[in-house]
């Protein structure tokens, strides 16, 4: 049966309303097919016939549609895809411009996910990096990993340098996360390095060699004689102002160490343990200049049991040390120490300490523990001088005792003394500090602390017709009965000049007590005490007063002076102003007498006014008193009074 297409005939009457098929005409054999879409194709064999473009006729095209109805959908031509626009060419698209296709445009990408198509590093096939961007547009950013710094490890210590740091959430080649190395150039610097004393901060702690390891031992080194006191120690690298050896015996002194030559200074020099002292005696004959070592003699001899020496000829005999003997110098001999703090000649209480009979020159050396007994001759208990001369310079007298005259020293001679002290001495007669029997002068001499039990506390001169001089010396605190600082007996002439007598004590005279012949010129008597005469004490004798100050001494009667048996007091002064008796206090007067046979003349000399006047009359006697003010001159005797 041959098929007819109802849309042939449905054309060929276009324009009709109706179509008949008159009864009879109908050719039975014949199919009758309906093509809607005009394609020539029925429904039988078109698989879309709305579409004129699909049909068995037509070419397969890629558009997801069967377009040749062979049952299959883009069968041959490729499969249908969507693109979506990539403008960054980066390979991901975004879906808000999207395509559908077999093949992809130019422009677009066939995977979408991109969350910045204007950036090609940033799609979902990009690794995350630590930069605040969702790199790989997972929706993290950064996938929570943490930006920090890291440190150029330069040295592979395993520690960075700080101030290199480069900030990334990522380790670099070459950097690390610690960056606490302080000197990136060096390996053996770093955080857990040693401390070694190198000058150099290992441990990277901000200290250069604290806490070193290898510290070595010092000893401070205060005198820097490159020897340290061995019980100020200390650990440390450098050692600045100590030394690496402890056996310093005086870190003190520069001159005491180990291997110092050992002089005569009363010390140990050269720290050696088996030191026993400075003790070195030699005597040296003038005559043949021969050395005689008498160390070994004089060493053996000690406190309870002092070496005995006699000179054998003319000489020098020198000593250093403390020497324990009694030295008998029968000949012209000079004994020199090296000085009186270092060298020392101590009789221990068995003698006088130097007796001398000939012509003895003392110098350097301190004299003590002298003891002269009553019997047989108590004369000098640390030198005795019994005939010719002694010059005796630089030397301290103390601690010595007689008996009878002259606890520190009595000369019989020709006696000098210059520069020199006089301490702490006793007698039971006369002249505690130095007794004389003959000529004496004494320059620069200190008097202190001298106790006698009977005359002259500092000194006593016995020199019948002789005269003493006494030129800018100082007695102080010396003590007596009669004369706390100076006796002149009967006979005797003193010479005071440009000395100062103070603090001395005594029952009568406290500065002096004159029986002979007494000038003083420009010195002063001050601060002195007695019972009577605070300062002098005048009896059968004569006291030169020139330019000289009386000043605030005090006693029981006559607060400067007491006057008796014919004295004969002179204050005058030559021009200076100087002479003065001033604020001395006792309950009769300043100047006293008991006695009508004494006389007093002032010449121009201030008698106080004021508050410096005397505390009472400034003459006084038993049956009445003068009063005088500044720059006064009068006569006073013990008959008519003052005028």
């Amino acid at each position: 049966m041959r098929p007819v297409m109802l849309a042939t005939l449905v054309g060929a009457l276009t324009g009709c309303t109706e179509v008949i098929v008159p009864a009879g005409q109908i050719d039975t054999d014949v199919t009758v097919s309906f093509d809607e879409d005009g394609d020539g194709y029925g429904v039988e064999e078109d698989c879309d016939d709305s579409s004129p473009y699909i049909s068995p006729a037509v070419s397969e095209l890629c558009n997801g549609i069967d377009d040749d109805c062979d049952g299959e959908v883009d069968n041959g031509v490729g499969e249908l895809q969507t693109f979506y626009s990539d403008v960054d060419g980066d390979g991901f698209g975004v879906d808000t411009d999207v395509l559908t296709g077999c093949e992809q445009p130019e422009g677009y990408a066939d995977a979408t996910g991109d969350c910045n198509d204007a950036n090609a590093a940033v799609n979902p096939g990009a690794s995350e990096d630590c930069n605040g961007v969702d790199t790989n547009c997972n929706g993290v950013v950064d996938d929570d990993m943490v930006e920090q710094n890291w440190y150029p490890d330069t040295d592979v210590d395993g520690y960075g340098d700080s101030a290199a740091a480069v900030l990334d959430c990522f380790q670099p080649t070459d950097y690390i996360a610690d960056g606490t190395d302080c000197d990136d150039g060096d390996n053996t610097v770093h955080p857990s390095a040693t401390e070694t004393c190198n000058g150099v901060d290992d441990d990277c702690d901000g200290s250069v060699d604290v806490g070193a390891t290898d510290l070595s031992l010092w000893f401070q080194d205060s005198d820097n004689d490159g020897y340290g006191d061995p019980i100020a120690s200390f650990e440390d690298c450098s050692g600045d102002g100590a030394s690496s050896n402890g056996d310093d015996c005086d870190d003190s002194d520069a001159a005491v160490h180990p291997g110092a030559t050992e002089i005569c200074d009363g010390q140990q020099n050269d720290c050696d343990a088996s030191w026993s002292g400075d003790l070195t005696a030699t005597f040296t004959d003038s005559a043949t200049s021969t050395d005689l070592d008498l160390t070994a003699l004089f060493a053996a001899g000690g406190i309870a049991t002092p070496a005995v020496w006699s000179s054998p000829e003319d000489g020098t005999l020198s000593l250093c040390g403390t020497i324990y003997a009694q030295l008998q110098v029968m000949h012209n001999v000079t004994i020199d120490g090296v000085d009186a703090s270092t060298t020392r000649l101590d009789a221990g209480g068995f003698g006088t300490t130097v007796f001398a009979a000939g012509d003895l020159s003392l110098s350097n050396i301190t004299i003590s523990g002298g003891y002269a007994a009553a019997a047989p001759a108590g004369f000098g208990g640390g030198i005795y001088v019994s005939g010719g001369s002694a010059d005796i310079r630089d030397v301290v007298i103390e601690n010595n005792h007689s008996d009878f005259k002259g606890g520190g020293l009595w000369s019989n001679g020709t006696l000098t003394m210059t520069d020199s002290t006089v301490r702490n001495n006793t007698a039971t007669e006369l002249g505690a500090g130095v007794g004389t029997g003959g000529e004496a002068t004494f320059t620069r001499v200190v008097f202190d602390g001298n106790t006698g039990a009977t005359y002259g506390g500092g000194y006593a001169s016995q020199s019948f017709g002789t005269t003493t001089t006494v030129d800018e010396c100082e007695f102080r605190n010396n003590e007596a009965s009669i004369g706390g600082g100076i006796f002149v007996n009967d006979s005797a002439t003193v010479d005071v000049k440009d000395t100062d007598l103070h603090d001395n004590s005594a029952d009568n005279g406290g500065a002096f007590s004159v029986h002979g012949e007494l000038s003083m010129t420009n010195g002063s008597a001050t601060n002195n005490e007695a019972d009577v005469g605070g300062a002098i004490h005048g009896q059968a004798s004569v006291t030169f007063l020139y330019d000289a100050l009386i000043a605030d001494n005090s006693a029981g009667s006559g607060g400067a002076a007491w006057l008796i048996a014919g004295a004969n007091l002179i204050c005058e002064d030559t021009g200076t102003d100087n002479a003065a008796f001033l604020r001395n206090t006792a309950p009769d007067a300043a100047v006293f007498s008991p006695d009508a046979n004494i006389v007093v003349v002032s010449s121009a000399c201030d008698w106080g006014e004021g508050v410096d006047d005397n505390g009472s009359a400034d003459i006084g006697f038993p049956w009445g008193g003068w009063s005088y003010g500044n720059n006064a001159s009068f006569f006073c005797d013990g008959t008519t009074g003052c005028f």
